[in-house]
């Protein structure tokens, strides 16, 4: 599973995700300052599955329609490496267990999990 962190998350965040993940970044792609519609492009071109971020604004200006990777919308209840750490760690990695679509999902820290 190939996975793509947003440049609002950041590499140090591997060990809270399941060992055996292709995880990148971001900025380790190169891809900072991209518009979301390009970032989406360019992770699709290169085979992401996944993409992580904190950006709850993301869905709301790209076109799901035929949406070319699945989208984690990550809400954690406090701001913070910790906050995120410990969502990741639980809920993300429950969801990645039970497999994801490409759809949106939004994952928060009460274990909430919604999709579009």
């Amino acid at each position: 599973m190939k996975i793509l962190l947003d440049e609002n998350l950041n590499l140090r965040l591997r060990p809270f995700l399941p060992s055996g993940v292709d995880l990148h970044s971001v900025h380790s792609m190169g891809w900072d300052s991209k518009s979301n519609g390009e970032l989406l492009r360019l992770a699709a071109a290169e085979s992401f599955d996944i993409l992580i971020t904190l950006d709850r604004n993301m869905t709301a200006q790209q076109n799901l329609q035929n949406l070319p990777l699945a989208i984690i919308a990550l809400a954690p209840a406090k701001q913070g490496l910790p906050a995120v750490a410990e969502l990741l760690s639980t809920q993300v990695t429950a969801l990645l267990a039970q497999g994801v679509e490409k759809r949106v999902y939004r994952v928060s820290q009460d274990g909430s999990r919604t999709t579009d």
